[in-house]
């Protein structure tokens, strides 16, 4: 965690956040009330799961004024942005398809072209699994021979295989086993 009030307190505290990346994701702290914030600003919570969410730059334009008895602290969330996530985003990038990354997953959506598809489609099964793709959201759409993705980070990290994800894979598989016979 790092002090609101020693930020208050360096000459290039500007440059300093946009170094700590003004829309990194934290929870904020008052060790005063030994409590999180609430989302929205609203109150206190003591359990930090219930805490609220925000932008380092949300949080600061919050708590700036803050003097030093209120004891407020920023605590960053961890990015689940891992190497092999990088790795995947970076192969996705080499064949001319840029996904839209977020904190916790990335969308892309693509012209449907059969070789890059080809292409895209091996680097899923390379990265997250033949298996386990079946559990992917998939939005195409043929009419505007368009297709779109959503890939949590945790299924590229397999961190992710809930059972119900499980099951949906299952579900998916048989499907096209009972079709194809």
């Amino acid at each position: 965690m790092i002090s609101q009030y020693r930020i208050s307190k360096l000459k290039d505290r500007d440059l300093f956040l946009e170094k700590l990346g003004l829309q990194r994701k934290v929870r904020i702290f008052s060790a005063e009330w030994d409590s999180w914030w609430c989302k929205g600003f609203e109150g206190y919570t003591t359990k930090k799961e219930n805490a609220g969410v925000f932008t380092l730059k949300e949080a600061w334009e919050h708590c700036y004024w803050a003097g030093p008895e209120k004891r407020i602290q920023f605590d960053f969330l961890q990015s689940t942005k891992t190497k092999i996530v990088l790795a995947f985003i970076a192969e996705l990038k080499a064949l001319g398809v840029n996904p839209i990354e977020h904190d916790d997953y990335c969308n892309l959506e693509y012209s449907y072209e059969k070789d890059l598809h080809k292409k895209v489609c091996g680097l899923i099964y390379d990265f997250i699994g033949f298996w386990k793709a079946g559990a992917l959201e998939i939005n195409h759409s043929r009419e505007d021979q368009i297709a779109r993705f959503k890939f949590p980070y945790k299924q590229i990290t397999g961190e992710d295989l809930t059972p119900e994800q499980l099951m949906v894979i299952v579900n998916k598989i048989s499907k096209k086993i009972f079709v194809a016979a």
